[in-house]
């Protein structure tokens, strides 16, 4: 789905894959990914999150920390999550020149600066766990929150 698809009378808030994968390898102590979505708020994500959040998955299996089983079901429930819009993956190719500008302004990788370019266009909050991003992301968008 691209930007024109976004319905206009809804809410919406970017997250980023360390907050989605949050979802899939809660930690103790730490809130639930509901705690943090506004009621009715449509979350949008740039199409890089399907290769990160998958990549963070294997890297987790890799660790040990994740079995491939529960790997197969997390990835399956994921592309349950995006078939019935729980989230809203957008083509990246619509912000890839924001983001690349971000990347070197900021001197910070490009897929995260794909999360701000998101943001930025569609004037919504950022949610991440990532305080890199958030602390470099703050300087050119203030609407980025820091979950930890």
């Amino acid at each position: 789905m691209g930007v024109s698809n976004i319905a206009s009378n809804k809410q919406n808030i970017v997250l980023d894959a360390s907050i989605i994968l949050k979802r899939f390898l809660p930690e103790e102590n730490s809130p639930s990914i509901r705690s943090f979505i506004p009621y009715g708020a449509q979350q949008l994500a740039p199409s890089i999150v399907e290769f990160e959040l998958r990549s963070a998955l294997c890297k987790h299996v890799g660790r040990g920390n994740l079995g491939k089983e529960m790997l197969d079901e997390a990835i399956s429930v994921w592309d349950e999550m995006v078939s019935d819009n729980w989230l809203e993956v957008i083509q990246t190719h619509e912000y890839i020149n924001d983001a690349v500008e971000l990347s070197c302004l900021l001197k910070h990788p490009l897929y995260d600066c794909c999360y701000i370019a998101v943001a930025r266009k569609e004037n919504c909050a950022l949610i991440t766990a990532d305080k890199k991003l958030y602390e470099r992301g703050k300087t050119v968008y203030p609407n980025i929150i820091l979950v930890t």
